[in-house]
């Protein structure tokens, strides 16, 4: 059986740790602290979103009720033997506290919470494109035993990671325009505007993020509708 991949550094694995902007969407793989977790005990608890981008959201909400798994520390420090040889119930999240040990997801405990509980401000690392490729390979190994390969995992989730990326940079615009606005509100509406605008004319543009070839047009169509819509905003 081939073993399970392992990033080359930490800095492959998260996009973010710490500090993680407003404006980046939650996403699979997002680490949040102090969320309670009722089917699992009582107590704030660290988290990983686990369910995937596309079950997410209806639109431009939250689902109500997100799958995570809780979030555990282990002795010892993850290498790239630890990966294909250890934890395949988890996910491992080494240097997710920039300290000397890992932790890791378990899968085998996965649990909804509500949405509500996902405040931004709680969330403490987001994971890169290739972090998710090796989150979902991991959760399909754990539950198969089955080893898909990373490439194929990332060209299936092309078109929902760059949705998350033209979202973040049409919030950034629009947040930035309106320093009047409060930040989470601004944000908010910003987000509606986007996913109506992937929506409008018979859904013409959410239709083009299923074709990659299209990705970066999209990706400027994008950034010049924002800055039109939001351009008036400073004034």
């Amino acid at each position: 059986m081939r073993s399970l991949d392992a990033p080359s550094t930490i800095d492959e694995l998260y996009r973010d740790r710490g500090a993680v902007e407003i404006t980046v969407p939650l996403a699979q793989g997002d680490v949040f602290d102090r969320i309670e977790v009722p089917s699992l005990g009582t107590g704030p608890r660290t988290v990983q979103v686990v369910m995937h981008p596309c079950s997410l959201r209806q639109g431009a909400t939250l689902r109500k009720l997100i799958t995570v798994a809780p979030v555990r520390k282990v002795g010892g420090a993850a290498n790239e033997g630890t990966w294909g040889t250890k934890y395949f119930n988890h996910m491992l999240l080494p240097g997710l506290r920039d300290d000397t040990v890992f932790y890791v997801a378990d899968f085998r405990e996965v649990a909804p919470v509500k949405s509500e509980q996902l405040v931004l401000n709680s969330r403490i690392a987001a994971l890169s494109g290739g972090g998710t490729a090796l989150l979902q390979q991991r959760m399909i190994f754990a539950l198969t035993r089955l080893v898909v390969e990373r490439t194929q995992l990332a060209v299936a989730a092309a078109p929902v990671l760059t949705e998350l990326e033209l979202q973040e940079s049409w919030c950034e615009i629009a947040v930035e325009a309106s320093p009047s606005v409060d930040p989470d509100k601004a944000l908010s509406e910003s987000i509606t505007d986007f996913h109506a605008w992937l929506d409008q004319d018979s859904k013409a543009h959410r239709r083009l993020l299923q074709d990659v070839s299209r990705h970066a047009q999209l990706r400027r169509d994008t950034m010049r509708e924002a800055r039109i819509r939001y351009a008036n905003r400073k004034q």
